[in-house]
């Protein structure tokens, strides 16, 4: 009996002595860390979601093109941007040629409306502005399709009003010089003619034409018709469409 005591004694002691050695009972949190992307593949596993996602519903800030007050004077350049490639290799000059080193800045009245019309002036001298030239007066432009314009620099004479339709010169060809719109948001500028017979508005597109003997662009009706006509009198030639899209010049200001 007494070993058994002893036993039972001395189990007691060891159940005593084992509680008052473990730790207490606390609930532990495991830490979890951010793993890269590059940590994650090496182990085999996907990489993380993009935290920023596209929402089509946020809102997305647009600059314009060409912003101003309307009425006030500002400074473009203008580019010749091919419709094919969408590609921008030539740039208008105030005389009304192409150069492919760099812009000529103009100058305009900053339109209220994209339906606005004004002139083109340069802005080295804003007296000289870019008018559309048609040649041919013993026809009245509009007539046929296959035919183009012209650009050509004249000084403050050559000045038309919008909507006054075609002027006559001393050489009995016909101009007409604030024929230009644009579209602040995209840069991109029209023109339109206005036709003698009738009064109607004509709206241009331009063509590229490139030739041996130089580069021209076209102011015409049809694409189509004018490259059929014309490509019988440049023989070689090759042809774009193309369309003229203005830009403020870098830091410079008027």
């Amino acid at each position: 009996m007494k070993t058994l005591f002893y036993i039972i004694s001395f189990l007691s002691v060891l159940s005593s002595i084992a509680a008052l050695g473990s730790p207490p009972n606390i609930p532990t949190r495991t830490v979890h860390r951010r793993q890269t992307n590059a940590q994650r593949m090496s182990r085999g596993l996907p990489p993380l979601p993009p935290r920023h996602l596209f929402s089509p519903t946020r809102p997305i800030m647009r600059r314009s093109a060409v912003s101003a007050v309307p009425g006030s004077t500002i400074l473009i350049n203008i580019g010749v941007e091919s419709l094919t490639t969408g590609e921008t290799s030539w740039y208008l000059r105030a005389g009304g040629g192409l150069n492919n080193n760099g812009p000529s800045p103009f100058t305009i009245t900053a339109p209220a409306s994209s339906s606005a019309k004004f002139e083109l002036t340069s802005a080295e001298d804003t007296e000289r502005r870019l008018v559309l030239i048609h040649y041919q007066d013993v026809s009245d432009f509009g007539s046929d399709p296959a035919i183009g314009l012209h650009f050509q620099q004249r000084g403050g004479d050559a000045s038309t009003p919008a909507g006054s339709g075609p002027h006559y010169d001393m050489d009995g060809t016909t101009f007409e010089s604030t024929v230009w719109s644009l579209d602040s948001t995209t840069g991109v500028l029209s023109a339109t003619w206005i036709r003698a017979s009738d009064s109607s508005e004509i709206p241009l597109r331009f063509v590229l034409r490139m030739w041996q003997m130089g580069i021209w662009v076209v102011p015409v009706i049809d694409y189509q018709a004018f490259v059929d006509a014309d490509s019988v009198n440049y023989q070689g030639a090759s042809y774009d469409e193309v369309r003229l899209v203005a830009s403020p010049p870098p830091n410079r200001t008027r």
